[in-house]
């Protein structure tokens, strides 16, 4: 007998699973100064942002919509601003759906008009600061990423003791190694019970 007994039914209950209220599965905190001073309903303090993953359906209309705006607008120039711009309306696109109300991941956090909403209401830094909490949470809910073991983490307490860890890196990947090394340490300790 087939462990798929009632496959419609199985999907019904799958369907309905993500109509549910949830909480989003990352919670960004942003400061006033992420959010652009012309935009009419700027925050006067800290607001919480909820951050989802979006669908391979909205990574492709996301990407569909960068590359005709990149083409649009710089179809004549140097592919370097083509590339910019693409960058640019990709993550405001993906960010669009992405960014959720923190107790619903079913409510936008820019509403129905977030696409281009995002582009007027966040400052590039707002941007960035929201895309870098995107990608974080790609990279905790991955199964592609791997834990390290406790013996990796031996070895790498031995390297960042001696500073080995940062052996042959250019200055600028030091920095990036110190910021994910920061976050680990940062995202720890946030989750010990208080």
């Amino acid at each position: 007998m087939s462990g798929f007994r009632n496959p419609v039914g199985a999907a019904a209950q799958i369907l309905n699973r993500s109509n549910e209220k949830r909480p989003a599965a990352k919670v960004v905190t942003l400061q006033p100064s992420a959010f652009s001073e012309t935009w009419d309903k700027r925050p006067k303090s800290a607001v919480q942002i909820g951050i989802r993953l979006v669908s391979d359906e909205v990574l492709d209309g996301a990407r569909s919509a960068a590359a005709v705006a990149a083409w649009e607008v710089h179809h004549q120039e140097a592919p370097l601003g083509r590339i910019d711009l693409y960058n640019e309306t990709l993550m405001r696109s993906i960010l669009a759906h992405a960014c959720v109300k923190p107790d619903d991941v079913r409510a936008q956090w820019f509403g129905g008009v977030a696409e281009s909403l995002i582009a007027i209401a966040l400052t590039d830094v707002g941007v960035l600061a929201l895309w870098e909490a995107y990608e974080l949470l790609k990279v905790e809910t991955s199964p592609l990423s791997k834990e390290a073991t406790d013996a990796e983490l031996e070895v790498l307490a031995i390297r960042i003791a001696d500073r080995s860890v940062f052996a042959g890196l250019t200055e600028r990947d030091q920095r990036v190694v110190r910021r994910i090394l920061r976050h680990a340490i940062e995202e720890a300790d946030s989750r010990r019970p208080s």
